[in-house]
C-alpha cells in the first residue's frame, strides 16, 4: 500500500516545517519529495503540519486505568487511547510500590509482549520508583521506598524480559553510586526525588546517570547558592530533562527559560498523566492511593499536585498555544528527543526514509486532524 500525503508542511530531519509530499510504502516512510507521483491513495494536506507520532516516555495511567494495576487489559487499554490522542509510542512509569507489586507489573509487560509480538507501541517501561529519597517522594509511597538495590533492579529487568528503559534513583542515598555504574549499562539511570545538592548531582552524571526525572518538581529548587541537580544537569551536555507541560506543574516564565538554558535538543516533554487522562473531573488513583482531578488539575486531599490529567498532545498544545514557543521546537521535544533517550531512533521520532509510519496531520490551530499509524489510517482520513 502506497499512500502519498501531498502539499504538506513536513517536519524534516532538521526539525524545521518544509514545503512537500511524503510517500508511505507499507508500514515505513519511503521518501520524501516535491514531485506528485503514483499511489494507492493520495491525501491532499494543504496548509496542515505533518509530524511524526508523539513518544511519551513519562507517565502513569489514563482512560481510568493505571499502568500499575499490573495488567495485560490495562496495558491495553492506556496504548489504545494514547494511540487515538497521537501519542504513537509510550514508555508508561511505574509508582513507588511493594516488591511484588513491581514484579506483578514487569510481568504483566513481557505478558503484553508475547500476547501481541507484533506490537510496536510499547516501548518498555519507566521504573520511576522505589530507589527515591523518602523526603522528596511527592505522592509517592514513604512506606516502599528503598535503598537502591542492583539485585531487585536486574530482578525486574528479567522478570520483563530487559523491557526497563529508564530508573530514577537519588543519588545521595547509600549504594546510589555502584547502582548507577551498574544500571547505566542497561538503562537510562535518571535522577529525581532526590535532595541532591550540585556536586553529588553533577558527580552521578560522570558515574552515567544521564536524565533528569521532571526538571524542578521532586527536587531541591534552584538558588543562586544552592543550584542542586538544576544547576549540575544545565552544566552536563550529555544530560536529557524532562517537563510536564500540563499548565499546572510549571508556570510558563519557568518553561520558556528552562529552553533558554538547556535549549530545544535536551528537552523532553512529558505528560505525567494519571488514570484521569481523558476523563472528566472525580475521584481516581494513582498506585493505589485517592487523587482527585478538578478542572485539568489532579491533587490529594491536601492539595499536593499528583500527575496531571493531560495527554502529550494536549502539553505539546499548551506550550504552542500559552507558552508561545516554536511548533518546530516543541515537536522535536516530544517526537525526537524521547526517542533518542530511550534509544529508538533508529525506527522512530522523525519522517525519515525507512523509519516507521507514525504519522501526525495537525492543521494550522495545532488540531489533530489525522492519524497515520504504521502505515495504515487509525480513523478515516479527514478531508482537509
Amino acid at each position: 500500500m502506497r499512500i502519498q500525503i501531498r502539499n504538506a508542511r513536513l517536519y524534516t530531519e532538521d526539525c524545521k516545517f518544509h514545503k512537500g509530499n511524503l510517500m508511505i510504502e507499507g508500514e515505513r516512510i519511503g521518501h520524501i519529495s516535491t514531485c506528485e507521483e503514483d499511489a494507492d491513495e493520495i491525501m491532499d494536506a494543504e496548509g496542515c503540519y505533518v509530524i511524526p507520532g508523539l513518544i511519551d516516555l513519562h507517565f502513569h495511567g489514563c482512560a481510568g486505568v493505571d499502568f500499575s494495576d499490573g495488567t495485560v487489559e490495562s496495558i491495553e487499554k492506556i496504548i489504545q487511547y494514547e494511540r487515538e490522542n497521537g501519542i504513537t509510542t509510550i514508555c508508561p512509569a511505574t509508582m513507588t510500590l511493594p516488591e511484588e507489586q513491581l514484579k506483578r507489573i514487569a510481568k504483566s509487560v513481557r505478558e503484553y509482549k508475547e500476547k501481541h509480538p507484533a506490537s510496536l507501541g510499547l516501548a518498555g517501561f519507566n521504573l520511576e520508583g522505589p530507589f527515591i529519597n523518602p523526603l522528596k517522594n511527592g505522592v509517592q509511597s514513604t512506606d516502599s521506598c528503598m535503598l537502591p538495590d542492583v539485585e531487585l533492579f536486574e530482578q525486574l529487568q528479567d522478570i520483563s524480559n530487559h523491557a526497563i528503559k529508564l530508573v530514577t534513583v537519588a543519588p545521595e542515598l547509600e549504594g546510589a553510586e555502584a547502582f548507577i555504574r551498574k544500571a547505566s549499562e542497561s538503562t537510562v539511570v535518571s535522577v529525581g526525588h532526590s535532595l541532591a545538592d550540585y556536586q553529588t548531582a553533577s558527580e552521578s552524571f560522570a558515574l552515567g546517570a544521564s536524565h533528569v526525572t521532571h526538571l524542578y518538581n521532586g527536587m531541591r529548587e534552584w538558588k543562586h547558592r544552592e543550584p542542586g541537580i538544576v544547576g549540575a544537569s544545565a552544566d552536563c551536555s550529555k544530560v536529557f530533562v524532562e517537563l510536564i507541560c500540563d499548565g499546572n506543574h510549571l508556570h510558563p516564565s519557568v518553561i520558556r527559560n528552562t529552553w533558554k538554558q538547556y535549549g530545544k535538543e535536551r528537552i523532553v516533554m512529558i505528560s505525567d498523566s494519571t488514570m484521569a487522562a481523558g476523563l472528566s473531573d472525580g475521584e481516581y488513583t494513582l498506585g493505589g492511593s485517592k487523587v482527585i482531578c478538578k478542572e485539568k488539575r489532579v491533587t490529594t486531599n491536601e492539595g499536593v499536585l499528583a500527575g496531571s490529567a493531560s495527554n502529550l498532545m494536549e502539553c505539546m498544545q499548551y506550550v504552542v498555544r500559552n507558552v508561545n514557543l516554536p511548533l518546530e521546537e516543541v515537536v522535536k521535544c516530544a517526537t525526537i528527543n524521547p526517542a533518542k533517550v530511550l534509544k529508538i531512533d533508529k525506527n522512530y521520532g522523525s519522517l525519515n526514509c525507512g523509519k516507521y509510519a507514525n504519522i501526525l496531520i495537525l492543521d494550522e490551530g495545532c488540531e489533530l486532524r489525522s492519524i497515520i499509524y504504521l502505515g495504515k489510517y487509525l480513523f478515516p482520513p479527514i478531508i482537509l
